[in-house]
């Protein structure tokens, strides 16, 4: 997570105020860690969002306080991404998600 917070250094800003770097692909998902400049005191700057390779708008955008906040939310969303991921495997293979086996 410090590395993609550092490596928004050299993104340029977008026209609409924001930058974001890959944290992780799960297929056609991309979990992504964005900053928006500043929309007022009390919005949070860091989001991470979870993407699906063709749509518009993001599946999730979760805003973050904070880098520590932002871990956590990435664990979570990242895990969001690799189940959804897993379901589309699933589905193509005729086969139902197994909801009973978590792993571990």
């Amino acid at each position: 997570m410090t590395q993609a917070y550092f490596q928004l250094i050299r993104v340029t800003w977008s026209e609409g105020g924001s930058r974001s770097v890959s944290l992780a692909k799960y297929g056609s998902y991309d979990v992504r860690l964005v900053e928006r400049k500043s929309g007022g005191a009390d919005a949070p700057h860091l989001w991470v969002e979870l993407r699906a390779k063709d749509a518009g708008a993001p599946i999730e955008a979760r805003g973050c306080d904070d880098l520590e906040a932002a871990v956590t939310v990435a664990e979570q969303v990242m895990t969001k991404a690799e189940r959804l991921q897993n379901d589309i495997l699933s589905k193509r293979n005729g086969r139902k998600p197994d909801s009973t086996n978590q792993g571990g």
